[in-house]
């Protein structure tokens, strides 16, 4: 799981390198940011379509459900 600021940039680094060595990825929608809304949408499609990774919200999901 990652969260933080600068979801478009350190987030998003740090969640390529964690798909380039196979690990499964949430990152929460609602626990991530940048600096406007529009960086931190395209951040969120980035990781979603290139990347897999779960971007469900935390307070409607369960770890054993993102983690199956």
């Amino acid at each position: 799981m990652l969260t933080g600021i600068a979801g478009d940039f350190c987030v998003t680094f740090t969640a390529f390198d964690a798909y380039m060595l196979e690990y499964n990825l949430w990152v929460p929608s609602n626990c991530i940011a940048s600096e406007t809304i529009e960086s931190n949408n395209n951040a969120l499609y980035l990781l979603e379509n290139s990347m897999n990774a779960c971007i469900d919200c935390s307070d409607e999901t369960e770890l054993e459900e993102v983690f199956k």
